[in-house]
């Protein structure tokens, strides 16, 4: 208990006295670029992701439409994957 009152005075006092003051120094940070262009699907695809080469756990999937952003559900890190469908885009928009 007497631990707990030490640590709030300590804490009060540092309010009281306008708390401990951090400088930050560096260069300013700048916002990113809008990259969502940059991501737009090539092809056309789904893919189904596994925990284990039997596939019989499922972890996750991955889809992209042509031109559209790419939506990921899950885990998509594993190496067991199939790919339910795969196509290519007749026309890719430019970026």
């Amino acid at each position: 208990m007497r631990g707990f009152v030490v640590a709030v005075m300590s804490a009060a006092m540092l309010m009281g006295c306008g708390g401990v003051e951090v400088e930050q120094e560096g260069p300013e940070v700048e916002a990113p670029q809008d990259t969502t262009q940059l991501w737009r699907c090539g092809k056309d695809y789904f893919i189904d992701y596994y925990a284990d080469p039997a596939h019989t756990q499922w972890v996750g999937s991955q889809q992209c439409i042509c031109n559209e952003d790419r939506i990921s559900t899950g885990v998509t890190n594993t190496q067991y994957r199939v790919f339910v469908y795969e196509y290519s885009c007749s026309r890719a928009l430019p970026l």
